[in-house]
């Protein structure tokens, strides 16, 4: 007897990418799992990227969402509320995946049942390095994170990303001060990964699920573009501190000299360079951070009334 496949519901959270986004629900769709959905949530003012996806309409596995929110954390999370997946699955709308991402990240979760998020490799698009860079994210063996003392070895990024839905709701979703367009700026999939961990959830990383990014960042870009990164960073680290969860310090003082002395995979392909910069910048998200108060029971940043 066949063993019944696990509904999957892929998420994106766009915000004026009408012209991108179609290439990456285009490869999406021709993935050959048998039971998917698509779920587009757009915080754009106009109907751009609802028009660009005109051409999908009548594939029932493609559903649109308006939202009124703003930031990546508060559309995903508006997009894995109506999602119908007992695994949900994220990418970026400057993003394509592969034919057998869906089964392969399907593979990934089955290895253990523990296994909460599963993160995959972003491969930089082929470009002008004369021009920019594109963030990226790349390891060559996988690696099973069983605790937070293991956190120090995965730090995938959101735009190769999964997690049980349970888990997701289990962690009360991800942090919607943190990311693109939130006040801190980044740092949701980092969150979202250290959260579970310290629940006592694992993180499976994994080369053999992939995309490729198209998200190609002009030099002059790359200090705004590290100023976000870091400033997230900070802030995340600031929360076991806050809620008493020591047993995190020994690494949050390992990532934390990790990153800033830039021996991190997560864009590897900017270069070593800006250090003061990533330091200033994690100071004043962590310090920013700080100043906020962070709700104990569920991990998440309280926004201020």
């Amino acid at each position: 007897m066949t063993k019944e496949r696990t509904r999957i519901s892929v998420v994106m959270s766009t915000r004026g990418r009408a012209s991108v986004m179609q290439n990456a629900v285009r490869t999406i769709l021709q993935n050959d799992h048998p039971d998917f959905e698509v779920v587009v949530v757009d915080q754009t003012d106009d109907n751009l990227t609802e028009s660009s996806l005109d051409q999908f309409s009548s594939d029932p596995r493609v559903r649109f969402l308006r939202s009124a929110t703003r930031g990546r954390s508060a559309g995903l999370n508006a997009g894995i509320r109506e999602a119908h997946g007992a695994l949900v699955l994220m990418t970026d709308d400057d993003c394509t995946v592969p034919a057998d991402w869906l089964r392969q990240f399907e593979a990934a979760f089955a290895v253990n049942d523990r296994i909460g998020i599963v993160f995959g490799n972003v491969l930089p698009a082929p470009h002008d390095a004369a021009v920019g860079s594109i963030p990226a994210y790349i390891r060559q063996t996988p690696f099973l994170a069983r605790g937070i003392r293991d956190k120090h070895r995965v730090e995938g990024l959101g735009a190769c990303m999964a997690v049980r839905h349970s888990v997701w709701q289990s962690l009360s979703g991800f942090d919607e001060m943190l990311g693109a367009g939130s006040r801190f700026k980044a740092g949701e999939d980092g969150d979202l990964a250290m959260r579970a961990l310290l629940a006592g959830h694992w993180i499976y990383e994994t080369p053999v699920v992939w995309v490729t990014h198209y998200g190609l960042r002009k030099w002059e870009q790359l200090p705004a573009l590290i100023d976000s990164y870091w400033h997230g960073t900070g802030a995340i680290m600031v929360k076991p501190i806050k809620t008493g969860q020591w047993e995190a310090l020994p690494l949050l003082l390992r990532l934390a000299g990790k990153w800033v002395l830039g021996r991190s995979r997560v864009g590897a392909s900017l270069g070593r360079q800006h250090r003061l910069m990533k330091l200033q910048s994690f100071c004043q998200g962590f310090l920013a951070g700080a100043a906020v108060r962070v709700n104990k029971e569920t991990g998440l940043y309280v926004r201020p009334s």
